[in-house]
């Protein structure tokens, strides 16, 4: 990510690392979930990690780069019911082709 982005080395590699370990304290309670409290979790860790971002930028000397920067969470967390399902599936029993 910041060979590609042009930044500075390693800010994306912290703010993933951050947001892993929240991650990870807080799998356990999202997976009992519905699927609307699971995403009011998801959004505000995605927020952590692009705000973690942005400080580092602007700590550097970047300009504040407007509120759309953190449209990204908002669409994450759009579309976590999705990825949630589709990461479900392999944990789904299978169909007893003999029980009829």
């Amino acid at each position: 990510m910041d060979v590609a982005d042009g930044s500075l080395f390693g800010q994306h590699a912290l703010a993933y690392s951050i947001l892993a370990y929240a991650g990870i304290v807080l799998h356990r309670r999202v997976q009992r979930f519905s699927i609307t409290p699971q995403v009011l979790h998801v959004i505000p860790l995605l927020l952590l990690n692009d705000v973690i971002v942005l400080v580092i930028r602007m700590l550097t000397g970047a300009d504040f780069p407007g509120y759309q920067y953190f449209a990204g969470s908002f669409v994450g967390g759009a579309l976590w019911p999705a990825l949630s399902i589709l990461l479900k599936l392999p944990q789904r029993p299978k169909a007893d082709p003999d029980h009829v």
